[in-house]
């Protein structure tokens, strides 16, 4: 019978090999996440859940469980925070329903108030596993195994081609970020549009981590487009295997007339196709975001479910879980869009520290 351990700190290079090798393995599970999540989540722990085949010491399936605590000290375990895409890495139903075992025992020990697993691809093989469905994402994603002609044709003809036809007759161009000078102009854009839009912001110190942590691996890219020599709009995306994944996005809404969202997801798909990805992923988006959703509809992209599943006392409803109701309250949202910047940066630090899923 398949015997789930927890694997220890000197095991994780192992565990790195493991996510490399398995076709679920994405960035978010290597162990370096846990330096990530650190600079920004009140972590408590990290369970790296491994099904180990005994003879060889080869790793079969498994996934990172985070153990978290809020201000009220009220605790949850969540495989991943902070993550867009995320699967149990298993290959089968049996190996799931082992480790789904092992994290509800551990949600037992560590009497924690709720258990959340999100799931992509392993979606499909949680029939009859229990806990309550959060059917409350989507996820669309762009084959690249098609030349960048087809790609583009497949693209809304005035919601994307003419904005990226004008932003590139209004000059504007799209660069890499070079140093942490840049780094700040991307999260000055991503920060403003999370504010207008009555959101918090992810802390700075996460996207800093990323930058010294896979930057100089080659996992993750900021562009910038440049209106006049100004950064009128940022992104940024991961890179991992053969997958090239959109994560956060920011503009100046004075620029809005230029769209200039679209000319840098254009330019997002030519870096992915230049690197060799086979994928281009535009990430989760909350049903709530309707906009967000024709947006990525509208580059021709491919649309399927991505559920999580929660064990314990929190209720959802069909259009979102209570951290999202939490952000979204009318009253907050008001709030948020109109204090100021110091006050907006130290709620986004807090709600992120304590509430990050």
């Amino acid at each position: 019978m398949d015997k789930v351990v927890i694997l220890s700190r000197d095991q994780l290079e192992n565990w790195d090999n493991f996510v490399q090798s398995h076709p679920f393995g994405w960035l978010c599970h290597l162990s370096s996440w846990q330096r990530v999540l650190s600079s920004c989540v009140r972590i408590k722990f990290c369970y790296f859940l491994a099904i180990v085949d005994e003879p060889s010491g080869r790793i079969a399936a498994g996934l990172p469980v985070y153990e978290t605590k809020s201000l009220t000290l009220n605790k949850k375990l969540i495989s991943a925070p902070l993550t867009t895409i995320f699967d149990p890495l298993v290959s089968n139903r049996e190996q799931l329903a082992v480790l789904l075992s092992r994290m509800l025992s551990l949600l037992r020990s560590t009497r924690s108030s709720k258990l959340v697993v999100k799931t992509l691809h392993a979606g499909k093989l949680w029939e009859e596993m229990g806990g309550t469905k959060d059917n409350s994402f989507r996820y669309h994603y762009l084959d690249l195994s098609h030349d960048l002609d087809t790609i583009w044709k497949k693209a809304h003809r005035s919601c994307v081609r003419q904005h990226v036809n004008k932003a590139v007759q209004k000059g504007v161009e799209v660069r890499q970020a070079e140093d942490k000078k840049d780094l700040s102009v991307f999260y000055r854009l991503y920060s403003a549009t999370r504010k207008r839009h009555g959101l918090p912001s992810i802390p700075f110190s996460y996207f800093e981590a990323i930058w010294d942590i896979y930057r100089p691996q080659n996992c993750v890219y900021f562009l910038l487009a440049c209106y006049k020599r100004s950064a009128i709009c940022s992104l940024m995306a991961f890179k991992f295997k053969d997958k090239f994944s959109a994560e956060a996005l920011g503009w100046d809404d004075h620029f809005r007339w230029l769209t200039p969202s679209a000319i840098t997801f254009w330019e997002a798909i030519k870096l992915a196709k230049q690197l060799g990805c086979r994928q281009f992923d535009f990430g989760r988006t909350s049903l709530n975001n309707e906009n967000l959703i024709r947006f990525k509809r509208h580059w021709g992209s491919e649309e399927i479910e991505m559920p999580q599943y929660i064990f314990g006392s929190d209720k959802i409803n069909s259009r979102g879980n209570p951290q999202d109701s939490l952000v979204r309250n009318s009253s907050l949202a008001t709030l948020i869009k109109c204090c100021p910047d110091s006050v907006y940066n130290l709620f986004s630090r807090f709600y992120y520290y304590n509430f990050a899923g």
